[in-house]
């Protein structure tokens, strides 16, 4: 075979066609889609009522707990300038109050609480106070007291237009616990988000690279050794060039994939907009799930532009890897070895990624952003979330290109006398071995 054979894409349209329209006429596949479809759909409605139910949940179990506290009166004496509304306790007559503390103290009775709210210098200050012969605990008093400074700081922060969101941020406080290097310093001050949302960034892009191969990188080599087995490979190749044939197939698999995913995107990008602007949810719940489709709903156009390019990379090298395992089957058992073999690799990519990954750190960061095939799950995630800079992302794209045309020259080489030989050993040594054949 002459070298221009070798290389031609002569019937690559045809293949690709035919796979595209077999594809979407395969009731599976259609069902897939759809199933997608309505995942992204839902995905984020689901979450955030499970979300929001489980902190309603703990209100009101504190809710509860206030309402086992068997007082009878809770006399406030404010001396701010903000209005304590909405506390309640059991069955206790929450009253207003002009009397100082003193006079209060020498009249309430055994289940009385008195409130002291007041300004002082270094700030407000929440006092509860009880008579001697009391017979609220300590603890109730304490729980008492820590709902009315919920209720105040909430009062307090609307009163100057801080929304909920942002209240939040203030009350986590300022962390003070660890000494960080001038280097680390540098590196935490250029990430553009926090590490619970890395971590999540993580999850999600890694999820949908690992579903994509289990589902269409398994469609390749299975549809190989099929076409193998029943001897068609041999009618095909008289018309169509092996590099023309496999391409074909995994081009047009790709196609069905990327249009799934624009599907779910569209889809996902309607229902936060009815969600946010129809329905008018809590935005402090919307989107507080580990699995985060707004790593792609977030990402400018260069970040995006990563995205697809880390997926196409990812896909085609796997894919072309599958093609070549499943051209060097020829019974069934073969299939099941070369398919194990394949997900074992995929398998062990994830783990890796997810284990080094969650830890954040810049060694972890930058060596699963450079090292083929972690980068592949991992390199645009790391550039739009500022764990690595732009000469980084760069050049791991040149590594994975690279290696992409390595595979493509091993391929190229080593398809053809695979696909048409008796072969039941579907190891990389059987495929190099080919290679120089």
């Amino acid at each position: 075979m002459n070298r221009e054979n070798i290389y031609s894409l002569k019937g690559f349209s045809k293949v690709y066609k035919f796979t595209v329209g077999q594809t979407f006429k395969n009731k599976a596949y259609r069902v897939s889609l759809i199933a997608f479809i309505v995942f992204f759909a839902l995905n984020s409605p689901v979450n955030y009522f499970m979300t929001k139910n489980s902190n309603s949940n703990i209100i009101d179990s504190d809710s509860k707990d206030l309402d086992k506290i068997d007082a009878e009166n809770v006399y406030v004496i404010n001396g701010t300038s903000y209005e304590l509304d909405g506390l309640k306790i059991g069955n206790a007559r929450i009253q207003k109050s002009d009397s100082s503390e003193e006079e209060l103290k020498n009249s309430i009775g055994p289940k009385d609480v008195i409130l002291v709210l007041k300004k002082e210098a270094d700030g407000y200050k929440i006092n509860g106070v009880v008579a001697d012969e009391s017979e609220i605990t300590v603890q109730n008093v304490n729980a008492i007291a820590e709902k009315a400074k919920e209720i105040f700081d909430d009062v307090r922060m609307k009163s100057v237009n801080i929304s909920d969101k942002d209240a939040q941020k203030l009350n986590k406080g300022i962390s003070h616990s660890s000494v960080i290097s001038e280097a680390d310093y540098n590196m935490e001050k250029n990430k553009t988000v926090p590490g619970d949302v890395f971590s999540r960034y993580i999850m999600t892009f890694t999820m949908i690279l690992f579903m994509t191969l289990m589902l269409l990188a398994t469609y390749i080599l299975n549809s190989v050794t099929e076409e193998k087995q029943s001897k068609l490979v041999e009618t095909l190749l008289v018309n169509v060039r092996p590099m023309a044939l496999l391409m074909g197939k995994i081009l047009g698999m790709m196609t069905y994939m990327f249009v799934v995913f624009a599907s779910g995107i569209v889809v996902s990008k309607i229902t936060d907009f009815v969600m946010v602007n129809v329905i008018n949810v809590d935005t402090r719940y919307y989107g507080q799930t580990a699995i985060d489709f707004s790593v792609f709903k977030n990402a400018n156009l260069v970040q995006g532009a990563f995205l697809v390019l880390s997926i196409v990379l990812c896909y085609l090298s796997f894919s072309i890897l599958a093609g070549l395992f499943g051209s060097a089957c020829s019974k069934v058992e073969d299939n099941q070895v070369a398919s194990g073999q394949i997900m074992t690799i995929v398998l062990i990519t994830y783990f890796l990624v997810i284990g080094f990954g969650m830890t954040d750190e810049n060694l972890a960061n930058h060596l699963l952003s450079l090292i083929p095939p972690c980068s592949y799950f991992t390199l645009p995630i790391m550039y739009m979330s500022g764990r690595i800079s732009l000469p980084i992302t760069l050049l791991s794209y040149a590594i994975q290109i690279v290696v992409l045309i390595l595979l493509l020259l091993l391929s190229t080489r080593a398809y053809r006398n695979l696909v048409l030989s008796d072969s039941t050993t579907p190891k990389l040594k059987t495929i190099f071995k080919s290679a120089k054949a």
